[in-house]
């Protein structure tokens, strides 16, 4: 893993904007190989606090219609254009 990874998912949080995990890794998979695992990559976004943030909270359903949260993450130097 390492700072590659760390870079790719600066460049797509910074290019795309705030998204979840998911997101990210579906990204991740058109770009290239070598793919982190979903819990790699929440390692990545939560051990970088001075690199990312958590940007709030989504809902999504799951396979068995219950419905669950899931932390949308953002870049740090990520600016939203309704302020």
């Amino acid at each position: 893993m390492g700072l590659s990874h760390i870079n790719r998912i600066q460049r797509i949080l910074l290019d795309e904007g705030p998204m979840t995990v998911d997101q990210m890794i579906s990204i991740i998979k058109g770009q290239t190989r070598q793919v982190p695992s979903s819990r790699q990559v929440n390692n990545i976004l939560s051990k970088n606090p001075k690199l990312f943030f958590k940007h709030g909270k989504t809902k999504t359903k799951s396979t068995l219609n219950s419905r669950y949260e899931i932390i949308v993450w953002a870049h740090v130097n990520y600016r939203n254009e309704e302020e």
